[in-house]
C-alpha cells in the first residue's frame, strides 16, 4: 500500500513539472508571438503609412488579444496545478507543499504567477508603445481608440488575475480535498465501526 501511496506522489509531482513547464511553454509563444506582430506593426518606410495605421491598431489590438488568451491558458493551466499541489498538502503526502502554502501567505511573495503576470504586463505596455510610437499620426482614431480599450483592459485583467487572485482555484480545491479527506475518514469510521 505505501509503495502505491509512493507512486502515486511520485506521478503528481511529475504532472506538476510538466505543467509549470507548459506554463513556460505559452510564455515564450507569448514573446515569439509579440515579435511576429511588432514586426508588422512598424512601417517599412519613413512616410506615413495612411490607411494602414488603422490596421495597425487592429493588429495591436489582436496581439492584446491572443496575449491574454495565452495568459488565461497559463492560469488555466495554473488552477490545474494548484488541484495536485493542494491533494498533496491536504493528504499530507508533502510537507513541501504544506510548508509553500504557508510561505505564498506572505504579501511580498514575488514568483511564478507575479512574474508572469509583469512579462505578460510587460508585453501589453510594448505593444501599445510601438504602435503609438510609429502610427502617430492616427493616435485619434476610432481604431487606436479601440485598441487603447482593449489594452486598458488587457491590463487590468491581467493584474486582477496574478495579483488579485480572480479566478483563483486554489481555495476551492483545497476545500474539496479537505471534504473528500473527510468523508472518507468518518466512511472508514463507519466500516471499522460495524465490523466491530
Amino acid at each position: 500500500m505505501e509503495q502505491l501511496r509512493q507512486e502515486d506522489v511520485r506521478k503528481l509531482h511529475a504532472e506538476i513539472n510538466q505543467i509549470n513547464n507548459q506554463r513556460f511553454l505559452l510564455t515564450t509563444l507569448a514573446v515569439t508571438m509579440f515579435g511576429v506582430v511588432s514586426a508588422w506593426l512598424v512601417p517599412r518606410s519613413s512616410q506615413s503609412a495612411g490607411p494602414d495605421d488603422g490596421m495597425a491598431y487592429l493588429e495591436a489590438g489582436l496581439l492584446f488579444v491572443l496575449l491574454f488568451l495565452l495568459y488565461v491558458a497559463s492560469h488555466t493551466l495554473r488552477n490545474v496545478m494548484r488541484t495536485d499541489t493542494t491533494y498533496l498538502e491536504v493528504f499530507e503526502l508533502s510537507e513541501w507543499e504544506a510548508h509553500s502554502t504557508k510561505y505564498r501567505a506572505g504579501a511580498n511573495y514575488f514568483a511564478y504567477t507575479k512574474i508572469q503576470s509583469a512579462f505578460f504586463i510587460a508585453l501589453g505596455i510594448l505593444n501599445a508603445m510601438i504602435t503609438v510610437l510609429t502610427h502617430i499620426a492616427s493616435v485619434c482614431s476610432p481604431y487606436a481608440i479601440g485598441s487603447a480599450v482593449l489594452f486598458l483592459a488587457y491590463i487590468v485583467l491581467i493584474w486582477g488575475m496574478g495579483w488579485r487572485k480572480w479566478w483563483d482555484r486554489e481555495g476551492a480545491a483545497r476545500s474539496r480535498w479537505q471534504r473528500i479527506r473527510d468523508a472518507d475518514g468518518q466512511s472508514s469510521n463507519t466500516v471499522s465501526g460495524s465490523a466491530a
